[in-house]
């Protein structure tokens, strides 16, 4: 991989679901979800505090959080129980250096060829966890993942294929 390519700071976003006063289910998109009461969370799920300190907290025993927000432990790798979860603290990075590739000539004349969408390659340093319910966001323009490859499953590069919403 080589690294002076990566020229494009990108952020991945999950979507996210939270309920309004009216007891309405909202949806939207975030870079990480905020950490919500008596909530079933599952291994490897990211949260940001309510009130955001600068660190992520990646789920390390899966479970039920509480009734009420923990006081999280803010120094990288300590844990911090919350009823059934444990989440170990990690530290924040936003953006993530990425290489946006639009699919060449043929390359796109052949994906037209399997009903495909996808429009471009995005290529970014190895990263596990995404999952083509996720997007990316650059500047003003989003991507939906249609395919998430580990070329040689190697854990070098990721390589996301991608379609831009209009």
């Amino acid at each position: 991989m080589k690294i002076g390519r990566l020229r494009h700071k990108i952020i991945i976003e999950k979507p996210t679901e939270t309920t309004n006063d009216l007891g309405e289910v909202i949806q939207d998109w975030a870079e990480f979800a905020t950490w919500q009461a008596s909530h079933t969370y599952s291994l490897g799920d990211v949260v940001e505090p309510t009130t955001p300190d600068g660190n992520v907290y990646e789920c390390t025993t899966a479970g039920i959080s509480g009734a009420t927000e923990p006081s999280w432990d803010t120094d990288e790798g300590d844990t911090t129980p919350d009823n059934t979860v444990t989440w170990t603290c990690k530290i924040k990075v936003t953006g993530i250096w990425a290489e946006i590739m639009p699919l060449r000539g043929r390359e796109y004349w052949a994906s037209k060829q399997t009903t495909s969408k996808i429009t471009g390659k995005i290529r970014i340093r190895y990263l596990d966890g995404i999952t083509p319910k996720m997007r990316v966001k650059f500047g003003e323009r989003i991507f939906n993942i249609e395919a998430v490859l580990n070329p040689n499953e190697k854990n070098i590069e990721t390589i996301l294929l991608v379609s831009e919403q209009k």
